[in-house]
């Protein structure tokens, strides 16, 4: 993994509440495609699974406490947002310039 800090920018940007200037159709908790999309999410994203625990002599150990966490999965979360949208415009020419900066960092070094 490859950590990618910025210091001493130059730009001190200002964040505007996206949730609070912009809106979409279907945004609201009870639009009808999220229904759709919660049952894909069931049927695609989750499943059941088993862990069985056995001693070295192959026998089962009974009402053990499991504690299981997820490390790593195969769903390519993310997203790709137009930044200006959550910066002032008086910040746009910075901002290309901070992710050219990071793209340039990312994909050749």
């Amino acid at each position: 993994m490859i950590d990618v800090i910025f210091e001493n920018l130059t730009v001190a940007p200002t964040i505007i509440s996206a949730a609070e200037t912009k809106s979409y159709r279907g945004m609201s908790d009870s639009a009808g495609w999220r229904a759709d999309a919660h049952k894909r999410i069931e049927q695609h994203r989750k499943d059941d699974f088993k862990v069985r625990i056995i001693e070295s002599a192959e026998k089962p150990v009974k009402n053990l406490k499991v504690d299981i966490s997820l490390y790593r999965h195969h769903f390519g979360f993310g997203a790709a947002p137009k930044l200006a949208r959550f910066y002032d415009q008086r910040f746009s020419a910075e901002i290309r310039v901070s992710t050219m900066i990071f793209v340039r960092y990312y994909f050749i070094n």
